[in-house]
């Protein structure tokens, strides 16, 4: 037989599929937006620097342009934008190089307005949880 076990092709074992790795890559980004919300210490985190790689900071602002337009993966995102932000000045600055603040604004105020029937005083973390 034909052999798919274990000592097969070098890339298809090490890489998921696209599905696999977008899903891996939207469990990142909530368990990064919990991990930073209401932690300056943890926030100032996105904002390191190895070498000449981006920022985490950076990275997230660089992601494919379905995380901006796709609700679903906005709700994913930019959640983890505000949260890195909140209570940052730093980060909300660096953040303003590539994004404008009115769109973290206009996204939180959306948010706000469709989930009418929500709690008051929900944090942008509420959004991140998953239902």
């Amino acid at each position: 037989g034909g052999g798919g076990g274990g000592g097969g092709g070098m890339g298809e074992e090490r890489v998921g599929s696209a599905e696999e790795v977008g899903s891996l890559l939207h469990e990142l980004l909530l368990v990064l937006g919990i991990f930073v919300h209401g932690s300056r210490a943890n926030a100032e985190l996105l904002r390191w620097r190895c070498g000449e790689r981006p920022t985490m900071l950076q990275r997230l602002v660089s992601l494919p342009f379905r995380y901006w337009c796709v609700p679903a993966l906005r709700r994913v995102l930019l959640p983890t934008l505000l949260c890195g932000c909140l209570h940052d000045p730093t980060n909300t600055q660096i953040l303003s190089a590539s994004l404008h603040p009115a769109h973290l604004v206009r996204f939180l105020q959306e948010e706000t307005e469709s989930a009418g029937d929500s709690p008051s005083g929900a944090t942008p973390a509420a959004v991140l949880l998953p239902d």
